[in-house]
């Protein structure tokens, strides 16, 4: 009997399924949202190229997105392909792009100061960190304390905070030290 995709998006949810809270979050959004209504009866032997091509093409959705989806579609494949329900993967041969299809906008300097105008603490703040350091959401809402070193001008990125649930940092590179230039330093100092 032929498995399908149903079939093999409920093994890989008990048996692959990354670790990662937000990971999980998302891919369980994707599976319920764009791919178990279209896929999960076919079986994987019809799966063909093109046909997922236009399909993802058709989605009122980000270049991003789709591309997450192909590569999440791609992924499940290859775990097929491993447990020997099928020998090819069709997402091999599905393009799609991830290019964004507008540059995203960025504050001026001039704008970045009319908002912190209109911010008080700790959302100020938050917005200093965002701007002059990169940080994410996540990364700036599991901050604590004791990840702020203002007498060597350092902070470190320790864990990510997302729906609610505490997790670590994204990647590795995520925690090292990130310098702090005197501006950052008065206003968490400040803050404090």
């Amino acid at each position: 009997v032929t498995p399908t995709f149903g079939a093999i998006v409920d093994r890989y949810v008990s048996e692959e399924m990354p670790e990662r809270f937000s990971t999980q979050s998302s891919y369980k959004s994707l599976f319920n949202r764009w791919l178990q209504p279209k896929w999960n009866d076919v079986p994987v032997t019809d799966f063909r190229p093109l046909e997922v091509e236009h399909w993802l093409k058709s989605l009122p959705l980000a270049n991003k997105t789709r591309a997450n989806l192909r590569n999440l579609m791609h992924s499940l494949f290859e775990c097929a392909r491993r447990w020997e329900l099928t020998t090819v993967n069709p997402i091999e041969l599905v393009r799609q792009s991830s290019r964004r299809q507008r540059i995203p906008r960025r504050l001026t300097v001039e704008e970045l100061r009319l908002l912190l105008e209109q911010l008080q603490p700790p959302y100020s703040v938050m917005v200093i960190l965002a701007a002059c350091l990169g940080l994410r959401v996540g990364e700036i809402l599991g901050l604590q304390w004791g990840d702020v070193d203002l007498l060597n001008a350092t902070l470190t990125v320790r864990r990510s905070v997302y729906q609610y649930h505490v997790g670590p940092a994204k990647t590795p590179y995520s925690e090292a030290a990130l310098p702090l230039a005197p501006e950052v330093v008065s206003a968490l100092g400040n803050w404090l």
